[in-house]
Order: structure tokens, then C-alpha cells, then sequence
């Protein structure tokens, strides 16, 4: 049995780990869950992944060609251009 007392408390924790609720079978809350709280994405994430996006798309070439010589594999599939 997991239980997250301490950080709990953090920003989107309960958003965190319900998300990966995949079925209610097996899930038990010690207490009631306050919907109340906010919810919302902090501002430091949403730069966060911004930065990232951005530098993906600045090494996206670099990537392709990578891939085009087979020293790289993204993994997904990709329609043939």
C-alpha cells in the first residue's frame, strides 16, 4: 500500500497521482479529497515545457538526420514524407 502523507501537500500532487489511476479497484483514500483546493498547472511547469519545446524544435533536424543515418531511433512511428 502506497501513502504520500508528506508531499501531499505539494502543488497538483493529487492530480499527479490519480493520473495514473488506471481502474477504482484497489484504490482507497484516507480522507476525503478537498475540491476546493486549486488545481491548476503552476506557471514554472508551463515555462518549463516551453523551453523544452523550443529546444526540441531547434534539435529536430539534428535528430532527423541522425535517425535518416540510423544512429537514431525516435521510438514512434512517422509517415513516410
Amino acid at each position: 500500500m502506497m501513502s504520500f502523507p508528506e508531499v501531499f501537500e505539494d502543488a497538483n500532487w493529487v492530480y499527479v497521482v490519480l493520473s495514473r489511476v488506471r481502474t477504482r479497484k484497489g484504490l482507497f483514500l484516507t480522507k476525503p479529497l478537498d475540491l476546493d483546493r486549486e488545481f491548476n498547472v503552476p506557471q514554472s511547469l508551463i515555462d518549463f515545457e516551453n523551453r523544452i519545446r523550443s529546444k526540441l524544435e531547434l534539435e529536430q533536424p539534428t535528430l532527423d538526420k541522425l535517425e535518416q543515418k540510423g544512429h537514431y531511433h525516435t521510438g514512434g512511428t512517422r509517415d513516410a514524407e
